[in-house]
């Protein structure tokens, strides 16, 4: 955090002031009151990312899910009864997820079985089971790999630029019968499978919930198309022990978000900024690119570059107006890091992991001390107008206070009376010439043992 010290006791404050509802889950539809699912024990779980969900992103967001709660698993939790039915079909058609890599290529491919492999009797089964139906889609995007503006292409292969990583980008279809994604068509909108299985879901249930899974915005107007899709959450990687919340969203046991981080819209390629995405390879710079290769095997070559021209759109503090703090992705204790510069830079933290020295060293000049003071002024200012202050009391004690005073009293107490105890045992012994005499009453506790006694006056 910029070099700056923090007392324990601000931390425990902090940590106090969390609330259940800040957990990243965020309610975008509720019609008729169909969320929390309070009266629901048995519910229908759509959508093969059910049973393998995104639980973080790519590159330094990847998250270790041998022991992660699932979303099903976190449904389970909460108090639901699933159709495993379902369940076991989704794993069966696979049951792992398709890899997006840095470095080794990105399978873009979202598996989803199509509608017409669920048969009549399953789908009877699963009116029988439950009225209520829950959908689950996801995208999963993040370091190394810029989500694909033409799937089309990435399925023909004329998405492969010569010079870069997407020379490995692949797609494999649901059917045989029908491309997932056509000509211009992008990774944020609905696949040809998932919209078939919308439509399906939509066609047997009244009462349908979508849940979608992941960090990047998908185009979400299709929600509002069907009466039958009565709520809508949006749930981003929830890593490892993350999805049990979504299960006590959906179960009412705490109240999900009511603003996103970003502006979600109808249509992602009407945005000021969709039109200045993808690949800009310099092509000048071959001794810049060699020194990487001979530094790193795993070094693609490849220095590219992105202009920012959309001004108001992507401004933060001058043009936006933004007075909140600004948090970088993954710093560590490489050369061409430098925390001077990207807190003077209008960075105000940045991830790092333990043990690394990527800290300030330039902590006396009138520039970085102002831009330290700067980035203090912008973490407090987030914290103090964030949900995590919305409830509470300025004169309330914080719960780890409250603790070690219920403690203190509780100690306080055991120790008098045992001073009052003491007290009357020695008053006894003078009355009866020094022999000891337990008072009346407490001859059969435990604490008046002999062996306790010997231990108490020694």
């Amino acid at each position: 955090m910029a070099g700056i010290q923090v007392a324990w006791e601000d931390v425990f404050s902090v940590v106090d002031l969390i609330r259940p509802q800040l957990i990243g889950i965020v309610l975008v539809k509720n019609e008729d009151n169909a969320l929390p699912l309070t009266d629901v024990a048995n519910l229908n779980v759509f959508g093969w990312a059910s049973t393998n969900p995104i639980y973080g992103g790519t590159g330094s967001g990847t998250i270790d899910v041998s022991t992660a709660v699932g979303i099903l698993e976190g449904l389970e939790n909460a108090g639901f009864t699933l159709n495993e039915e379902l369940s076991d079909m989704y794993t069966e058609y696979r049951a792992d997820r398709p890899i997006i890599s840095i470095n080794d290529g990105q399978d873009w491919t979202l598996p989803e079985v199509p509608a017409d492999q669920y048969s009549e009797e399953m789908l009877q089964n699963a009116r029988e089971f439950s009225d209520t139906a829950l959908i689950v889609i996801s995208r999963c995007g993040g370091e190394g790999a810029d989500l694909p503006d033409d799937m089309g292409a990435v399925m023909d292969g004329t998405w492969q630029e010569p010079g870069t990583k997407y020379i490995r980008a692949s797609y494999t279809n649901n059917s045989d019968d029908y491309d997932d994604f056509t000509e211009g068509m992008h990774y944020l909108e609905l696949s040809r499978t998932e919209q078939d299985l919308v439509e399906l879901v939509c066609s047997n249930f009244d009462n349908v919930v979508v849940v979608y899974n992941g960090a990047n915005p998908l185009e979400m107007g299709w929600i509002d198309q069907y009466e039958q899709i009565k709520g809508a959450l949006i749930c981003p990687g929830m890593g490892t022990t993350g999805f049990n919340a979504l299960g006590s969203v959906l179960r009412g046991d705490v109240n999900p978000s009511g603003k996103t981080a970003d502006t979600w819209v109808y249509d992602l390629t009407t945005t000021p900024y969709y039109n200045n995405i993808g690949h800009f390879a310099y092509d000048n710079v071959e001794n810049v690119t060699s020194a990487a290769l001979e530094a790193w095997e795993n070094a693609d070559g490849v220095v590219s570059f992105v202009n920012y021209v959309e001004g108001i759109y992507v401004g933060l503090r001058g043009e936006w107006g933004y007075e909140g703090m600004v948090l970088s992705d993954y710093f560590g204790n490489y050369g061409y890091m430098d925390a001077d510069k990207a807190v003077r830079g209008g960075t105000d933290m940045m991830l790092a992991t333990a043990g690394n020295d990527a800290i300030m060293t330039d902590t006396t000049s009138a520039t970085s001390v102002s831009a330290m003071r700067q980035a203090c002024k912008n973490i407090l200012y987030t914290v103090v107008n964030s949900d995590a202050y919305a409830d509470l009391d300025a004169d309330a004690t914080p719960t780890w206070v409250m603790t070690f005073y219920v403690v203190d009293a509780v100690i306080a107490i055991v120790l008098i009376a045992l001073e009052i105890v003491l007290v009357m045992r020695w008053r006894a012994k003078q009355k009866n010439n020094g022999q000891y005499v337990i008072p009346r009453g407490l001859s059969d506790s435990p604490l008046f043992s002999c062996k306790t006694a010997t231990i108490l006056f020694v």
